[in-house]
Formats: C-alpha cells, sequence, structure tokens
C-alpha cells in the first residue's frame, strides 16, 4: 500500500536541505572570491598601463625638452622670456627676465639679466617696448616688427613676440635679432643714392646713363637736358648715334663693345647735335658699373664748344701775327737793302 510521509522523511529532508544550503552559500563565497580576484587583477592591469602611460608621457615630454634646450642653445637668434609688469591703471611700464638664451647676451649686448628687471638695465628704455609686450601679454596675439632701441646704442631689432601659457601669468617670449648693420647699411645706400642724385642734378657736366644691352639711354640729368634742348623724356630711349656722338647704329654698338672691355673710354673734341640742329663740341668720359648687379654705362660729357671757339680764335690770330711777321721782315729786308744801296 501506500507509504505515509513519516519523522525519518522529516529528518532526512532536513539534512537535505542543509546539505543544499551548504553547497549554496560554498559556491556564492567562491563567486564572490573570484569576482574579487577578478577585480584586483584588472586594477593591478590598470596601474601598470597607467604606470606605462606616464612612462612613456614622462619620456616624450623629456624627448620634446630636450629638443626645446638643443634648439633653445643653438639657434643665432636671441630669445627670453619675461613677465610683463603692470601699473595701478594697467599700463604695461616694465618686464622682468625669467629666461634667457646664450645668444641673447651677444644680440640685445645685455649681461646677466636673469631676474632683474629692464628699467634697471636700461632706465631710459622707450615705452613703446613695453606696450607692445604689454598688448600681447593681455591679448594673446603675437607680433612681429622692426624698432630701434636708442638706449641700448641705437641698435635696431627685428621682434617676434608671443604668450606664453595663461594670460594672467603676463608672461611673453621674444624672439629677436640685432639687424644694427643692415639697417646702417641701407642708410647708408640710401645716403649714397641721395648724394648720388644730388650731384646728378646739380652737375655742371651733361651726364646720360645707358642700358648695355640695348645701347639706349635710360636717364640724362638736367643739364644734358639744357645742353640739347630735348626733354628728359624725349632722351629717354634714343641711342648715341640719334644725338650725333656716334656716326651710325654700328658705332654705338662698338663703343658698348669696346667698353665693356677696358670699362672706360675718353673720347675728345666729339659733336653732339642738339634738337635745334646746333653742333656742341664736348668731351666724353664713358665708364662701366653694377646696378642692382646689371651693368650699365654713365657717359660724362663737358661741353667744350667755348674752348674750342676759343682755341680757333687763338689760332686764327695766331696766323695773323705769323703773317704780320712775315710782312714785317719783308719790310725790314727791303728798307736794309735800300739803305745799303741808296743810288740804286
Amino acid at each position: 500500500g501506500d507509504r505515509k510521509f513519516d519523522t525519518e522523511d522529516l529528518r532526512r529532508l532536513q539534512n537535505l536541505g542543509r546539505v543544499a544550503s551548504a553547497a549554496y552559500q560554498t559556491n556564492q563565497v567562491r563567486t564572490l572570491e573570484d569576482t574579487r580576484r577578478a577585480a584586483a587583477l584588472n586594477l593591478m592591469e590598470d596601474l601598470v598601463q597607467s604606470r606605462q602611460a606616464t612612462e612613456r608621457v614622462n619620456a616624450q615630454l623629456r624627448a620634446s625638452e630636450e629638443r626645446y634646450r638643443t634648439l633653445f642653445n643653438s639657434i643665432d637668434e636671441g630669445f627670453c622670456v619675461v613677465e610683463v609688469l603692470f601699473d595701478t591703471q594697467g599700463h604695461a611700464t616694465d618686464y622682468r627676465f625669467l629666461e634667457t638664451n646664450p645668444a641673447f647676451d651677444k644680440q640685445s649686448g645685455l649681461h646677466d639679466v636673469v631676474g632683474r628687471r629692464m628699467r634697471d638695465l636700461s632706465p631710459h628704455h622707450e615705452a613703446h617696448w613695453f606696450e607692445k609686450y604689454g598688448h600681447v601679454a593681455c591679448t594673446g596675439e603675437s607680433i612681429r616688427f622692426v624698432n630701434e632701441a636708442h638706449d641700448l646704442g641705437n641698435r635696431w631689432f627685428d621682434v617676434y613676440a608671443f604668450r606664453l601659457g595663461a594670460g594672467e601669468r603676463h608672461v611673453v617670449a621674444i624672439l629677436f635679432s640685432d639687424i644694427s648693420d643692415r639697417k646702417h647699411a641701407a642708410q647708408a645706400l640710401q645716403d649714397s643714392e641721395v648724394r648720388y642724385r644730388r650731384i646728378f642734378e646739380c652737375a655742371q657736366d651733361g651726364i646720360l646713363i645707358l642700358d648695355v644691352d640695348s645701347a639706349k639711354i635710360t636717364e640724362a640729368n638736367p643739364y644734358m637736358v639744357r645742353m640739347l634742348g630735348y626733354s628728359s623724356d624725349e632722351l629717354s630711349g634714343k641711342e648715341l648715334w640719334q644725338i650725333g656722338l656716334q656716326r651710325d647704329a654700328g658705332g654705338s654698338r662698338s663703343m658698348v663693345q669696346e667698353l665693356q672691355e677696358k670699362g672706360f673710354i675718353r673720347y675728345e673734341h666729339l659733336p653732339l647735335r642738339a634738337k635745334d640742329g646746333r653742333l656742341v663740341e664736348v668731351e666724353v668720359v664713358a665708364t662701366l658699373y653694377q646696378e642692382d648687379r646689371k651693368p650699365m654705362i654713365q657717359c660724362n660729357m663737358h661741353d667744350i664748344t667755348e674752348r674750342v671757339l676759343l682755341e680757333h680764335k687763338t689760332q686764327d690770330q695766331a696766323h695773323s701775327l705769323a703773317d704780320l711777321n712775315r710782312r714785317k721782315d719783308e719790310f725790314l729786308a727791303m728798307l736794309s737793302h735800300e739803305l745799303r744801296n741808296p743810288l740804286a
């Protein structure tokens, strides 16, 4: 028949429940330990990766710093980092040197400047320098300019300035070169051009400038214009034979070729034909020179018309005197003969 659930069955069922509960708790502990172990492994991996990433970043920073230092120490331009200082009204009035490169001293003429203020080093340094760097510090706008520092021995500088870091720090980096020699050379060239132009315009001789390749006149000075009666524009583009200095175009070319070979030619008693047809006797000195690496010819022409007329007049007078002397000698010879032979 059918068996009834008794006390023994209950006991067995309770034992089975306790075994199952113990097994479940054991499994939960094992799962929690596995989770903790996995989390620890993940954390260790993250730490390792983070350390490796930090080492890579540090290596990149060291390499970047090394490149910066190599460039910083090797460039010929002066370089400095300054802190711009402002007054209570917000006007830039000075700056303090934070860092300089080896070329700084040579380019600026200043020495041992780190930690010192510019006003202490150069009390009369112009205000516009502080204003420019103050503008860069406040706006972050980079600028490039050329200017003169009178209190630094009238040095000229080509400057590029840019802000470093946050604006509130007012730190500006300055890359610059001393271009005084270049500026002085340019000024000397300009002064020389002014002196040449003054001589060219005021000379009491005619001056023509010719292009070597075309043998054509490119410029004539005012005296030449007055001498021949042509305007400057009318003379420009003509060849020498067209104003009578050579017989033809071939003669002009021969003169240019001889000048290229010798570098200097002198002619005497050459005729120029003025616009109105009159002839002007001139002495010509032609020289070859370089202008912007291009050979040019300068012809200086001295008007000797009056001298030639005087020479002709002197020659005529000499002939007249010679004729008078001849007649005098003939008269004296005849008189002597008559005195010796009165009856004749």
